[in-house]
């Protein structure tokens, strides 16, 4: 079993259709194709939210989910050796390639290097994959950041 973190606000933590990602799409899909961003560290996807979002104010009323993979479950690995050497700064090309791999239904997702911290790893999922209800999530729980991320005068709800 394979645990990944995402991270989100709170009224949007559970959307598991990737509805999110459909319309405004990300890194590593284009707008109109739903995915979940998820990353192998729960600190990863903090810094890969906090990235997203555009700075410390994003990082309240955040929450975060859970979700187990089985082993089994067919998961498409980008060989980072095999991107171009540019491939953090052209967002074009990372959603074209992931987009190709989110249309192949064979895969629940695809696990991609991280472009905030080399070495590593996000996994982005593809609800509407056949092998997408064998995934496991636990519940939402509130995600409080130390108050010297957050911007002066800022508190992280409880």
């Amino acid at each position: 079993m394979r645990t990944v973190y995402r991270i989100g606000h709170r009224e949007l933590i559970a959307d598991l259709e990737g509805m999110g990602a459909a319309l405004y799409g990300g890194r590593w899909n284009r707008v109109g194709l739903p995915c979940l961003y998820t990353s192998m560290h729960l600190s990863l996807a903090l810094l890969e939210h906090w990235a997203t979002a555009q700075g410390s104010r994003a990082l309240a009323s955040l929450a975060t989910l859970r979700l187990r993979m089985p082993a089994e479950i067919p998961m498409y690995h980008i060989d980072e050796s095999r991107l171009p050497h540019h491939w953090h700064t052209d967002v074009a090309y990372t959603q074209w390639l992931g987009s190709q791999i989110l249309e192949d239904p064979g895969y629940a997702g695809f696990v991609a290097p991280s472009a905030v911290v080399p070495g590593e790893y996000n996994v982005i999922l593809n609800p509407g994959s056949p092998h997408f209800h064998l995934i496991e999530w636990e519940a939402a729980t509130p995600l409080e950041v130390d108050a010297r991320l957050l911007p002066a005068g800022a508190a992280s709800p409880a």
